[in-house]
């Protein structure tokens, strides 16, 4: 872990399963300020009006994230989910409200791009049914590596979001911005009215459960 971060204000970080609460202890071991948070006190965690606020989580948790942005934008306060996907520790999006997109953006770009959203879908599904569903275990560098990541996206905060993705096989990381979707009322409510591209595509998507790809409800 890098030298200990002093950040104006706050951190409360949400840590979720094995992963997630490991995550959570590195980094509230580096971070001044940073204090481990409950699922009960997340959206408060928001009204207390902290630097930023991050919810690391074993594998995705679409409604426990879009709870965090629902806050996030309601008050005004950064938030960073720090999730780990299989092959995949995802950091990011970057959320400031107010600066760009928004988590359902988010959510809505990935399904865009997703070329197996069918096999997606299932996989979210069968994991929000049931939370041990899926691999189980971390290597321990793996959550070290993402709370490394972490630390220096919070001591130096990227463009809002911006999403880095760590690979837990080669260490290589990537990162690229999210751009909010037209129309969107949340982080893009200036958008000239027409057709929403995203929003259609998503609904093509959309398998018979009646959510689409991540999980986002019909």
């Amino acid at each position: 872990m890098a030298a200990t971060v002093r950040v104006t204000g706050t951190v409360p970080v949400l840590g979720l399963g094995a992963f997630g609460s490991r995550v959570a202890e590195l980094l509230c071991d580096g971070i001044v300020g940073a204090y481990r948070i409950g699922p009960d006190d997340l959206a408060g965690s928001f009204a207390r009006r902290p630097a930023a606020v991050v919810v690391a989580a074993p594998h995705p948790m679409p409604e426990v994230c879009r709870s965090a942005d629902r806050a996030a934008w309601q008050h005004g306060v950064p938030w960073l989910p720090v999730v780990d996907e299989d092959l995949t520790v995802r950091l990011g999006p970057w959320v400031v409200p107010g600066a760009g997109p928004c988590f359902d953006c988010y959510l809505a770009r990935r399904v865009q791009h997703d070329d197996q959203s069918a096999i997606t879908a299932a996989v979210r599904a069968a994991c929000a049914d049931d939370p041990a569903c899926g691999p189980r275990g971390f290597l321990p560098q793996h959550a070290r590596a993402a709370a490394g990541v972490a630390h220096g996206l919070l001591h130096q905060p990227p463009d809002p979001g911006t999403v880095v993705a760590l690979s837990v096989r080669s260490g290589n990381l990537d990162s690229h911005r999210v751009l909010h979707c037209h129309g969107c009322p949340r982080c893009a409510p200036e958008s000239v009215p027409g057709l929403d591209r995203t929003g259609a595509l998503a609904e093509l998507l959309r398998p018979a459960g009646g959510t689409t790809p991540y999980g986002v409800p019909a």
